[in-house]
C-alpha cells in the first residue's frame, strides 16, 4: 500500500499533464481483457488482479501519442492522425497505459493505485511526481 495522495492534486495532474481521460468501469474491463468478456468478473479484486481492494475507484486512460512518446519514442504518430493510439487489448499489446485509483471514502485521498499497459514502465519515473501529492502527517 502506498502512502495517501490529495486526490484533487493527483486527477489534476493526471487530467492536465498526462490528458489522461477519466474512464467508467466497463471501458476499463474492455480495454485490459477485451470486449464482451462477460467470463470475467466486474468485482474490482478480479478486474485489477487483486492490487487494489476497494470498489471506490476512479479509471483513466493515458492515449495520448505525444504523452506516450514524451520519454521512450515508442509509438510511430503517423500511425495515429488524431493523435490517440486505438485500443487493441485482444492483441495483448497495450499501445496505451491504464490507471485504478482507489479513492478514501470521503473522496479526498488516493489510498493506492495500480497501472498496466505496455509502455508503463517507460513513464514510470514521471509517477514519482505523485510523491509530491503525499500527506505529510
Amino acid at each position: 500500500m502506498i502512502k495517501k495522495m490529495d486526490y484533487k492534486s493527483v486527477n489534476k495532474l493526471l487530467t492536465e499533464e498526462y490528458k489522461a481521460e477519466l474512464i467508467d468501469k466497463k471501458k476499463f474491463k474492455e480495454l485490459l481483457y477485451g470486449f464482451n468478456r462477460n467470463d470475467i468478473s466486474d468485482k474490482i479484486d478480479v478486474l485489477t488482479e487483486g492490487l487494489i481492494k476497494s470498489e471506490n475507484t476512479k479509471f483513466y486512460l493515458i492515449n495520448d501519442v505525444e504523452v506516450l512518446n514524451k520519454n521512450c519514442r515508442c509509438i510511430n504518430p503517423s500511425m495515429y492522425p488524431e493523435g490517440k493510439v486505438l485500443p487493441l487489448p485482444l492483441s495483448m499489446f497495450y499501445p496505451y497505459i491504464l490507471l485504478a485509483l482507489e479513492i478514501s471514502d470521503d473522496g479526498g485521498t488516493v489510498n493506492n493505485y495500480a497501472k498496466w499497459g505496455s509502455f508503463d514502465d517507460n513513464i514510470y519515473y514521471r509517477f514519482s511526481e505523485l510523491e509530491n501529492f503525499i500527506e505529510k502527517n
